[in-house]
């Protein structure tokens, strides 16, 4: 299981990195889900999880709001990133794979 989820991990990276380059349309929804994904992950490493996951989760709702398919696939990862941190191996899982579906 830990192999998916590592390469869960990459997938996540690569579809954030693609999520960054749309930005440049200097869309106001797009810059929010940067700044959502941008404040999720400062509280994700501070172990603030709870609150990663309402950001990204607001983030995802936008994403999916416009069906921007990156988005979608980098908030849904970064949840499953949250997960994993948590040990909850089976709900970390479910969303990488979800992610991956993208």
């Amino acid at each position: 299981m830990k192999q998916k989820i590592v390469a869960g991990v990459a997938i996540i990276v690569m579809l954030f990195a693609g999520l960054v380059q749309t930005v440049q349309a200097n869309d106001p929804l797009l810059d929010e889900m940067i700044r959502l994904n941008q404040q999720g992950t400062k509280a994700r490493q501070s172990a603030r999880y709870d609150e990663a996951i309402a950001f990204w989760e607001k983030g995802l709702a936008i994403a999916k709001k416009m069906q921007h398919d990156q988005g979608i696939g980098a908030f849904t990862g970064n949840i499953g990133n949250v997960y994993d941190n948590l040990g909850q191996y089976e709900k970390a899982l479910d969303y990488y794979q979800q992610a991956l579906a993208i």
